[in-house]
């Protein structure tokens, strides 16, 4: 099964939130000390950021999501409703009256 629980109740994909914002904070924390050419150090975070949402983490992540339970209704409600990596607002549960 599909995890809606904890902070998969917020986020799709809260882990991948938290890397992002783990290397951020490292560089925030190194950035007092750049000048000159390490400033290219805010790449790094840009480039895992890009690399999570768009190429390796999250597209095969829902690719394969779909493929395994693309056809149930509970799926579909989750992937329309909940937040694909900042955590926000729960979506509200799908009652059985919105069921087909």
């Amino acid at each position: 099964r599909f995890i809606t629980s904890g902070l998969w109740r917020y986020s799709r994909h809260p882990n991948y939130f938290g890397e992002i914002l783990m290397w951020i904070g490292i560089c925030t924390s190194c950035s007092s000390v750049f000048s000159g050419w390490a400033w290219l150090g805010w790449l790094s975070p840009a480039f895992t950021a890009f690399l999570l949402c768009c190429v390796s983490g999250v597209p095969m992540l829902e690719k394969a999501g779909e493929a395994k339970w693309g056809a149930e209704e509970e799926y579909q409600h989750y992937m329309k409703n909940t937040s694909c990596i900042v955590p926000f607002f729960p979506a509200p549960p799908l009652l059985s009256s919105d069921k087909s």
